[in-house]
Parts: structure tokens; C-alpha cells; sequence
């Protein structure tokens, strides 16, 4: 019985070594590795506001432009996450673009003109993906091909 309890011990004890050295591995992503999702999440993001910029006026709906404003608002989510687990990066600017952009996308539903909200949306775009640039400056640059942006 002595000896039983003696390898209980030792076994318990071995597992509390274990546990203490810090065998299991972190729940933090590696810094490369959190600078492949800001990459793969900035290019996501750049690739939903080309869709806006690309919308041509006279042929889009208010629930076209609304529903791709949730499109950007949820890339623009993931993009942000991705951000503040990559770097210490200074956000102020690509925070105040974001700001204006949706400033500008919380205004279609109540803008008396589907035009007038497209081209307000649009003219925010540049300025935001200039700012995204600014804080991924070690992502590849997304390319185009046949209507599709990768990064």
C-alpha cells in the first residue's frame, strides 16, 4: 500500500512539474503568425471597399449599398482584431479614416439619395485604405486577378 502511494505521488508530482515547465504551449498566436492574419485580414477588408468604390451610380439599390456596408463593418471587425493582436501599431490614423467611413455608411439608410450616399461612401475609401497601408506595411500587396483581389 506504501508503494502505491508513493507512485501516486511521484506521478502527481511529475504532472505538476509538467504543468509548471509549461509544456502545453500558449494561446497567443506567434508574432508571425498574427502578422499573416493582418495581412490576410487587411487585404479582406481593402477587397470589400473595392467592391463599394466599384459600384457604379444609377444602378445600385439602398439594400445593395446597405448590405455591402455590413459587408465592409464585418471585415473592418475581423481587420481591427487582427490589428491588435499584430503589433504595436499606431491606429489614430486608420481609426479616424474608419471614422469617417462609417459616419458615412450609418447615413445611407436615411439619405434621401441612394447617389448621394454612394458618392459619400466612395469618397472615404481612399483615405482608409491609405491609413490600412500605413499600419501593414509588410503585407504583400494584394494582387487582381479576373475580378478577384488576393493578398
Amino acid at each position: 500500500m506504501r508503494r502505491i502511494m508513493g507512485t501516486a505521488l511521484a506521478v502527481v508530482a511529475a504532472a505538476g512539474l509538467l504543468a509548471a515547465a509549461g509544456c502545453g504551449g500558449s494561446d497567443e498566436p506567434s508574432q508571425t503568425e498574427a502578422n499573416a492574419t493582418l495581412c490576410a485580414s487587411a487585404a479582406t477588408l481593402t477587397g470589400t471597399l473595392d467592391q463599394v468604390t466599384d459600384l457604379q451610380q444609377g444602378s445600385v439599390t439602398r439594400d445593395q449599398l446597405s448590405s455591402l456596408g455590413d459587408q465592409v463593418t464585418s471585415a473592418w471587425d475581423g481587420f481591427t482584431q487582427a490589428l491588435s493582436s499584430a503589433a504595436d501599431a499606431d491606429q489614430s490614423a486608420v481609426d479616424s479614416a474608419w471614422d469617417a467611413t462609417k459616419a458615412a455608411l450609418e447615413a445611407v439608410p436615411g439619405s434621401d439619395s441612394v447617389q448621394t450616399a454612394l458618392q459619400g461612401v466612395q469618397a472615404t475609401i481612399p483615405p482608409l485604405e491609405e491609413a490600412i497601408k500605413g499600419v501593414t506595411p509588410d503585407c504583400p500587396a494584394p494582387t487582381t486577378t479576373g475580378g478577384a483581389t488576393t493578398g
